[in-house]
């Protein structure tokens, strides 16, 4: 991040969260979003599908995972208070402020979307020969 503040690199692609504040600013300037849709808390932002790249999207998501030590009871528990604490005004501003959109699936919808988001990048990782460093 201070690379890119200062100038010593030109663009990066980052959290939204991460640089909300800085855009807000005027510091950093957004160039697009990356999900198919446009950003809630910067909506003159375009898609990169509407700023002339079309084919890749990049939609972000956060998630709570557990070791497997957890015992299921909790992790059954965690799972029935989460959209509750989600639909809270506090949190679901607090939320908004870094940027994200406050929401949760159910188990199965979240594994299902994330073994797809880990297919997917898994092959350009491959494809690509990436190592990590």
């Amino acid at each position: 991040m201070p690379d890119l503040i200062s100038g010593t690199v030109s663009m990066a692609f980052v959290n939204v969260s991460s640089v909300l504040p800085l855009v807000r600013e005027g510091r950093l300037r957004a160039l697009a979003a990356l999900g198919g849709d446009r950003l809630e808390a910067l909506p003159e932002v375009p898609t990169l599908a509407e700023a002339g790249v079309p084919g890749l999207e990049i939609d972000g998501w956060q998630a709570l995972f557990a070791t497997r030590s957890v015992p299921a009871a909790g992790v059954d528990r965690l799972a029935a208070l989460l959209p509750a604490a989600l639909a809270d005004p506090t949190i679901a501003g607090r939320i908004r402020d870094l940027g994200l959109l406050p929401g949760s699936r159910d188990r199965a919808a979240f594994a299902a979307a994330f073994g797809r988001n880990t297919s997917k990048w898994g092959e350009v990782v491959r494809a690509r020969r990436i190592r990590a460093e």
